[in-house]
């Protein structure tokens, strides 16, 4: 739902991070907006916040070892 962001933005985003050689997970939360995880904003989506940070703390917990 986010308009801020576009599709070419996140594939310029994911190119540098192949070109780079990093290490990344690609997750398009379809049923949120811009802001979702932020409580004090009116796009606060409480479920998708919950699973962004649980997949963001696995993918830094496997990836910082």
């Amino acid at each position: 739902k986010d308009q801020h962001i576009t599709e070419a933005h996140r594939n310029e985003v994911e190119q540098a991070l192949i070109t780079a050689n990093k290490d990344y997970a690609k997750v398009i939360f379809s049923y949120a907006d811009h802001g979702f995880h932020c409580n004090e904003r009116a796009s606060y989506h409480p479920k998708a916040a919950k699973e962004a940070w649980a997949l963001s703390l696995a993918f830094l917990q496997n990836n910082l070892q």
